[in-house]
This record gives structure tokens, sequence and C-alpha cells, in this order.
């Protein structure tokens, strides 16, 4: 896991770090505005997502050396992630979430709710906290606002920030 992580920081993480020292050089962001920071999260996660999709497809489709043990190579390992997944199905099944549960609905009934800091700004954003389509409502409005999710990625990836900046001061003008 130290490895993926490694992976997910270098290749995911890193260019919103980038993102966020170019937008507080700027003054757009501060961090210690609830609304600003809410803001920012709600552009920032379908990039957050793209970025881990491509990462775990990549991941899965590399081969990896097998693992050593006292001088012998352990059957099993090694090799492409998910020719070893089809080849070695994990024995007793995965674990299922309870029919009807949306993880991402209790997140923001949670957010909203429970969470002192983001509470004022999550409350303030008529699209985040759950209930009557509001969160399909948001997405609608993020994909408008951002357009292309890929050519927002590779946006990022070159560090063309402005693009990013423009979404984030018409999200947070019009919808916080």
């Amino acid at each position: 896991m130290e490895r993926f992580n490694y992976e997910i920081n270098m290749r995911v993480l890193v260019p919103f770090r980038r993102l966020i020292n170019y937008m507080e050089r700027r003054g757009l962001l501060d961090k210690d505005t609830p609304a600003h920071v809410c803001a920012f999260s709600a552009l920032a996660q379908p990039l957050v997502q793209y970025g881990c999709d491509l990462l775990l497809a990549a991941w899965n489709e590399h081969s990896r050396a097998g693992v050593r043990s006292r001088g012998r190579q352990l059957p099993g390992s090694g090799g492409v992630p998910s020719e070893r997944m089809r080849m070695y199905p994990h024995p007793g099944g995965q674990l299922r979430l309870p029919q009807g549960l949306d993880g991402v609905e209790e997140y923001e009934h949670v957010s909203c709710e429970g969470l002192p800091r983001m509470s004022e700004a999550l409350k303030a954003d008529a699209c985040h906290c759950p209930g009557g389509g509001r969160r399909q409502r948001r997405h609608s409005h993020i994909a408008y606002i951002m357009g292309d999710v890929e050519h927002a990625w590779i946006r990022l990836q070159r560090s063309s920030f402005s693009h990013f900046a423009h979404a984030y001061s018409v999200y947070l003008s019009y919808y916080i």
C-alpha cells in the first residue's frame, strides 16, 4: 500500500498542491474561509476522481516482479494485477454495502450537520446538502462550469491553472 499511496500523492495530489499554492499566491483561495474551501473541494473532487481512475487503470495493467522469500519466488506473486485477479479471485467474496446505501449522501449529511468549520459554508451552498435532487443539480452545475473533466485534468497536469481559477470564481460567486 505504501507504494500505491506514493503514486497517488505524486500522480494525483501534487498537481493540486501546486494549484492551491497558485491560488493562494494570487489571493483567490483562503484556506481559513469555509466558503473558499467548499468551492475548491466541489470543483476539485471530479478531477481527483478522474486522476485516481486513470492511476487505478494503469496500476492494474502493469507487470510487477514476484515476491521472493528465502531465495525463491512465492507462488501466485508477481505478474499483472488484473490478470492475477481473474486467475486467483478473492476466496471469501467481496463484502457488500447495504442495499440502497448512498455513501455520498451519508457523507454530505454528516458534513452539513457535524463538521463545525464547514457547516456554515456547506449549508450556504444550496446544491450541497442532501435531499431534493440538490446533489445532482450541483454535479450538473460543476460539469457546466468546468467543462470536460479530461481536458480540465490535462490542463491541471500542465500547470495551466487559469481555467480552474475561473471556474472556482464562478462557483464561488453564484453558488455560495
